[in-house]
């Protein structure tokens, strides 16, 4: 019992003593008198007599200091005096540093940002051209995002990119990943858009009630899907699909993408190539891309375009989250799987140009990602879904198979996260059907084409001849000739 109502003190560099926990170890907390924040620590702490934990975790004063200041000394920016001035106005009434000397004039607002953009390991996002998906701002509360000045901007697994205007902050950041449990990655942003994106995501009282509104409209607005099939009710998802939002990607083909990107110089058409070679890697970025914050929802529905719309610094920004993430780490049992998507990739391309029915970069990455739902039945069962990966299993045998395992078939899973993802309807459609493009509706030419290619891929002629004779439908619904198929397949 002693160690439950074991305390420590602790004390801010103001002079506050404050009680604590013995269990708030390593967390952050507000002081009372100056409104600076204090980290409890133990290696301060000292036992004293039988009462339990009882000591000190103290906050020193070079501690107080963001790096910032120094690092502005020693820039030559501001002097010793001016920022010994400011600390002591921060230890009267709190704020940051850097505030305090754009408000006594030390220090400018722009020169700052350049300033911090230049450190080693910042990034820089533009924040005003941003729109936030509203469900991430719940993850600070209100008062830590008006007082820090810090905005969530995205989240991928355990991965929280924030927008700051000083991610040389390290305090808020340890705060921020204490409340939220998430690792947080801090992008630089300028100080007047940061100030306006908080008041505009934690509006005040007399917005409280549109927000709420706007909150529920939200939650209730469907999600682009794919047309259901009539022929069957949608049975329920054994497996939770909603919280997945990465699947693991080719640690070899994720390292390719961050060299081409970093080296791009503004050409993303290297980047575009190392895409096409891994579907999990090219599905984050499209999905990405199809992002509110970009301005083009549920509209993006090619790699292409896709890269065109993140440009090199988005892509590398991307990957820099999925390493983080710690998901650059697909099995090798994925390989035939990821040469089969590319193999379905190049000739649904090559069958969109023969048909002129779909658009070739639309069918390309319809094409890589048709079986990316055996991605997902593999990440959430592996063991149940192993023996299904043989290369000789495909289309509608697969899904035969996967019948007897899960109460889903992979094309049904791929809908079902392109639909999570919000990518086009029309993609999701092709997906959802290219096992029956007949129930497609709209989207039959694009499930035609995802049929015929993943029978095709990797086929010698003859092979193809056989596949063709069984798929009549498929080359009606594109009006193209079997001999015309054959002259359209890529040479390997």
């Amino acid at each position: 019992m002693a160690e439950e109502t074991a305390l420590l003190i602790i004390e801010c560099v103001c002079g506050q003593k404050m009680k604590a926990p013995a269990a708030a170890v390593g967390k952050v907390y507000k002081c009372v008198r100056c409104g600076e924040h204090v980290q409890v620590r133990r290696e301060d702490a000292k036992a004293e007599g039988g009462s339990g934990l009882l000591g000190k975790a103290r906050r020193r004063a070079d501690d107080a200091q963001e790096p910032i200041g120094q690092l502005l000394i020693n820039q030559g920016i501001i002097t010793k005096e001016q920022l010994a001035e400011v600390l002591a106005v921060q230890n009267e009434r709190g704020g940051k540093t850097f505030e305090i000397l754009i408000q006594k004039k030390y220090l400018d607002k722009d020169e700052l940002h350049r300033f911090l953009s230049r450190q080693p390991g910042v990034a820089a996002i533009d924040l005003s051209r941003l729109s936030i998906d509203r469900t991430l701002i719940e993850l600070i509360p209100k008062q830590l995002a008006l007082d820090h000045l810090v905005l969530p901007i995205d989240k991928l697994g355990k991965l929280l990119t924030v927008a700051m205007a000083c991610p040389l902050d390290a305090f808020t950041i340890a705060e921020v990943e204490n409340i939220t449990g998430l690792k947080v990655k801090a992008m630089l942003c300028r100080l007047d858009d940061i100030h306006k994106a908080v008041k505009k995501y934690y509006p005040d009282a007399q917005t409280e009630e549109t927000s709420a509104l706007y909150k529920k409209i939200l939650a209730t607005a469907p999600a682009p899907a794919p047309t259901p099939t009539p022929a069957a009710a949608p049975q329920p998802m054994a497996l939770d699909f909603q919280h997945l939002e990465v699947l693991p990607c080719s640690a070899r083909v994720l390292k390719a993408l961050l060299e081409k990107a970093t080296a791009a110089n503004g050409d993303v058409r290297p980047c575009v190539d190392v895409l096409l070679l891994d579907p999990p890697l090219a599905s984050l970025i499209l999905r990405k891309a199809n992002a509110p914050a970009y301005g083009l929802p549920a509209k993006v529905d090619s790699i292409p375009m896709a890269a065109t719309v993140l440009g090199a610094a988005g892509i590398v920004c991307v990957a820099q989250q999925i390493q983080e993430a710690g998901q650059g780490n697909a099995p090798a049992a994925l390989d035939a799987l990821a040469l089969h998507a590319r193999q379905t990739a190049a000739v649904a391309q090559a069958l969109a140009v023969a048909s002129g029915k779909v658009g070739r970069a639309l069918a390309q990455t319809t094409g890589l990602l048709a079986e990316l739902g055996r991605y997902a039945l593999f990440t959430f069962a592996t063991e149940q879904y192993a023996p299904l990966l043989k290369p000789s299993l495909q289309g509608k045998a697969l899904a035969t198979e996967e019948r007897k395992r899960f109460p889903v078939t992979f094309a049904e899973v791929g809908a079902e996260l392109a639909a999570l993802w919000r990518l086009p309807a029309h993609l999701a459609a092709g997906i959802a059907h290219q096992l029956a493009p007949e129930q497609a509706g709209d989207a039959q030419p694009l499930a035609a084409v995802l049929q015929l290619s993943a029978a095709l891929a990797g086929k010698d002629l003859k092979s193809a001849e056989s596949v063709l004779a069984d798929h009549k439908a498929a080359l009606g619904a594109l009006e193209i000739s079997a001999s015309a198929v054959l002259a359209a397949l890529p040479k390997t």
